[in-house]
């Protein structure tokens, strides 16, 4: 193994590390550098976004959630069926010709 590769692995421990533990199981496909190196730090918007709607995105009653969520901040939307959640989808925002190349404030 590389020192890149295992510096590479290191970071994404440490990264993962900072998650809640119960967001985990929705971010075990992911590919290295999805959730950013960065997201160690106490401080990462990615790692709360992650932590919270990952988190969300695993639990079963995850509708329920979403809509009391929705609701707390006066949106009306019917759901209708069980919300897909999926945390750090990159490359949609350019289609909608927003600069950032992630999602995790939406």
């Amino acid at each position: 193994m590389t020192d890149e590769i295992a510096s590479q692995i290191d970071v994404h421990t440490r990264a993962r590390a900072n998650l809640f533990r119960a967001a985990l199981p929705h971010i075990d496909d992911w590919e290295p550098g999805r959730l950013e190196a960065r997201s160690y730090v106490a401080w990462s918007s990615q790692a709360l976004c992650v932590s919270v709607w990952g988190t969300i995105a695993e639990r079963e009653h995850r509708r329920v959630i979403v809509a009391d969520i929705l609701s707390a901040a006066g949106v009306v939307l019917e759901l209708g069926g069980t919300p897909k959640i999926e945390c750090e989808v990159r490359g949609v925002l350019p289609q909608l010709k927003l600069e950032s190349l992630t999602l995790p404030e939406m």
